[in-house]
């Protein structure tokens, strides 16, 4: 139904195409395979040329140990992508995790640097919702959660120019259910903003509710108490702590910003 997607576009807005892979089950035969990439590459810029798509953004986005064939397959995979769309008058856009340099990510940025007309930095999601709860991204408090947005844009302006470099923010949080030290008891439960401002922003029935926007981070923490007497801690972005990363941002020469917002509407 992409046609009538695309009829629901603003006129005389740029659209792009995403590519996502986020299956390692799947994105791992592809990068071992040069005619399978040839093959997802030309499908994708066929789709973006019928579709009017202005350009193409790949989110590929795996979690595994950073061995020097995959490094390898993945600068291949991304420079004959860059490649074969630009041929084709399109531009291309790589996403990269937030966090590339501070996990162990097979990603070498350096080298990715020359294969992609704009690179779309994920801030979010820092906090894993298998792992203890914490800020989606932090502004500052490295010293406190191990890594900041400050560090963040440190690590990738030593190869990506400012001008082109697009930050993305997670309009979302989770929710954890925690024990009396504030350790995750269980995964965390993904909410969006409407639904954290729905449930303890307007009309809260929790006991025990306690909201706070935190100096360092800049996000938001609420604890609470269900029913059943579980603790609960949530943390959330929201416009208000994006618009205080955004003028940090741009104090540092970047610009342009998005959004994730799955689920949102």
């Amino acid at each position: 139904a992409i046609d009538k997607l695309v009829s629901m576009f603003p006129k005389g807005h740029k659209t792009e195409l995403v590519v996502r892979m986020i299956d390692s089950a799947i994105s791992f035969p592809i990068l071992k395979d040069p005619v399978k990439q040839k093959s997802v590459i030309k499908d994708a810029i066929q789709i973006a040329k019928e579709n009017t798509f202005s350009g193409i953004v790949l989110d590929l986005e795996i979690s595994a140990v950073p061995f020097d064939s995959l490094i390898k397959q993945v600068n291949s995979f991304t420079e004959e992508f860059q490649k074969e769309t630009n041929n084709s008058n399109l531009k291309f856009s790589l996403m990269l995790y937030g966090d590339s340099f501070y996990r162990l990510r097979p990603f070498d940025v350096k080298a990715l640097s020359k294969n992609a007309d704009r690179f779309m930095i994920m801030s979010y999601d820092f906090s894993k919702s298998r792992g203890n709860p914490g800020p989606n991204f932090p502004l500052n408090g490295k010293e406190v959660y191990g890594y900041d947005m400050t560090r963040m844009v440190d690590d990738f302006l030593q190869y990506l120019p400012p001008e082109k470099t697009t930050v993305v923010f997670g309009l979302f949080g989770y929710d954890w259910v925690v024990d009396d030290k504030g350790n995750a008891l269980s995964h965390g439960e993904d909410k969006t903003y409407r639904q954290i401002k729905k449930d303890f922003m307007t009309n809260c029935s929790y006991d025990n509710r306690d909201i706070k926007r935190k100096n360092d981070s800049v996000e938001t923490e609420i604890t609470y108490t269900d029913g059943d007497g579980k603790k609960h801690i949530v943390w959330f972005e929201d416009m208000d702590s994006v618009q205080k990363k955004q003028k940090y941002l741009q104090q540092r020469g970047i610009n342009k910003f998005s959004c994730w917002a799955y689920a949102y509407f």
